[in-house]
């Protein structure tokens, strides 16, 4: 009987002692977790500077941007957005140099302004008014 009273006992200081240890690593995880939290609160002004500055977002979402990165979950789909972001697209159009505008009848010497063709209705405006096109050709 001795012998299982100390083996029942010495079973109780093992799992004691287990029970120690996982404890110990709890505290010690925790204590690194919050110690990241700090830091990437720390950081996280600097992120919403630089996502502004880049011109990934407008200064009026500052502050919403800011607690967005306050969850793990929420920065990595912002990584994703940001990834996929285009700048150009999102860049407004004013200041932007615009191609000249070429306009398609204008761009065929045979439209030059008062040139007539033998398209059947430069025609009829000749037998028209003859008068008025004799000049012009």
């Amino acid at each position: 009987m001795a012998q299982d009273t100390l083996t029942l006992d010495q079973e109780v200081v093992d799992l004691m002692t287990a029970g120690s240890a996982l404890l110990e690593k709890a505290a010690a995880d925790e204590q690194r977790r919050t110690e990241q939290e700090k830091q990437a609160d720390e950081l996280i002004p600097q992120v919403v500077d630089a996502l502004i500055v880049g011109g990934f977002t407008p200064e009026s979402n500052r502050t919403k941007l800011a607690k967005v990165l306050r969850d793990p979950i929420n920065r990595l789909e912002l990584l994703i957005e940001v990834s996929q972001f285009d700048k150009q697209a999102a860049a407004p159009a004013i200041g932007r140099p615009i191609a000249p505008a070429v306009k398609a009848a204008a761009a065929r010497p045979e439209y030059r302004e008062g040139a007539l063709t033998d398209s059947p209705g430069d025609m009829a405006l000749k037998r028209h008014f003859p008068g008025l096109f004799s000049q012009v050709g």
